[in-house]
């Protein structure tokens, strides 16, 4: 596998980020589900609050990312008919796995991005004026809804529930979350190859979160007049705001940038060659983590301080690497990718005489 990877062109620090995204998403996650004890770890808590949302942030940029460096192999127009059909076919799959799974798991961000990948089709080959336009839009229209709407209580089992809250209400509403991927649509245009552009990137993806992030520490503190438009730049995904936009891109910049950084020149490395592996598996991994937390909460085995969930949550990741990685040793796909893989696939041209 190691030695595969040396031989593509492929960028491995985008798997290696896509891992580290499902660990952030993991680590938050269990800590949500299990509600542990913080009082004497208040600092670690902090930290961890800065989190929240922010892999699962990376996570969906990447999306945009991996859908837009195959839009930009897709020179013809066979090419690009096929890629639309694929991504349609994948987002109708993506979204139906992700309503089953929220019968247990409400926090699901599969459903949601089931509707981001539909909606990318549109905007495969914009320019990026178009894309930034897109972006600033969505952007700041939900920091107006935000203004001037109260968030309503929906049940998701309705048709007006489920719309209400895969577009707007729910935790990862493609207004505004779309716009993330739709900026990993533009950052694919991007040349990650060069360090330049890297350090470019990275250097205004760092400003940017640091100012982000001090101006949602001085709102918390009341550091800021209290204006309305004042609580449009809190950093808090819930509910999803411009400034968790803002922040988010720029956190996910950081954490691409830094993985490509991180891992260039060192594909044969066991590390990266691991962290690749689960990076490949990250829906199936993904797809786990779920039982893996509420299984033993159902039996009350779950760790009740916030050092104890971390360590549980950080084993749970350690056995899904393990498990990705002897599984891409064997097979070209995860379980879960492979099956996606097959469906959108285009089938293979019937023998003649019997097509």
């Amino acid at each position: 596998m190691a030695s595969h990877a040396a031989k593509t062109s492929r960028l491995v620090g985008l798997d290696v980020a896509r891992a580290l995204a499902v660990l952030g998403m993991i680590i938050v996650n269990f800590r949500g589900k299990v509600k542990p004890d913080v009082e004497s770890f208040t600092q670690a808590a902090w930290i961890f609050d800065r989190m929240e949302g922010k892999w699962a942030a990376v996570f969906v940029v990447l999306a945009g990312v991996g859908i837009g460096l195959q839009a930009n192999k897709a020179t013809t127009a066979l090419a690009r008919a096929k890629l639309r059909r694929s991504l349609l076919t994948r987002a109708v799959i993506l979204l139906a796995i992700g309503v089953l799974h929220q019968h247990w798991w409400t926090w699901d961000i599969l459903a949601f991005y089931g509707v981001y990948i539909a909606a990318s089709v549109v905007f495969l080959w914009a320019p990026s004026s178009v894309l930034w336009a897109a972006i600033t839009a969505m952007t700041f229209a939900s920091g107006w809804q935000w203004m001037n709407l109260a968030r309503p209580d929906l049940n998701f089992w309705t048709f007006e529930g489920a719309l209400g809250k895969l577009f707007f209400w729910g935790n990862h509403p493609t207004v505004p979350w779309f716009s993330l991927l739709l900026f990993g649509l533009w950052l694919a245009r991007r040349d990650l190859r060069d360090p330049a552009v890297r350090l470019r990137l990275f250097i205004v993806a760092l400003v940017v979160l640091c100012v982000a992030e001090a101006l949602n520490l001085s709102i918390r503190e009341g550091g800021l007049p209290s204006l309305p438009a004042r609580d449009m730049f809190r950093t808090w995904p819930r509910p999803t705001r411009p400034g968790f936009i803002i922040s988010g891109v720029a956190f996910a910049t950081v954490a691409i940038i830094s993985a490509i950084e991180l891992t260039e020149r060192r594909a044969e490395a066991p590390w990266v060659v691991a962290m690749c592996a689960a990076g490949q598996l990250a829906l199936t991994l993904y797809i786990m983590h779920v039982p893996a937390v509420l299984v033993p909460q159902a039996h009350g085995w779950m760790p009740s301080t916030l050092p104890g969930v971390l360590a549980y949550a950080l084993g749970v990741y350690c056995a899904g690497v393990a498990g990705a990685l002897w599984w891409r040793r064997r097979f070209a796909r995860g379980p879960l990718e492979g099956l996606l893989a097959a469906v959108t696939s285009a089938p293979p041209a019937a023998p003649r005489g019997l097509a």
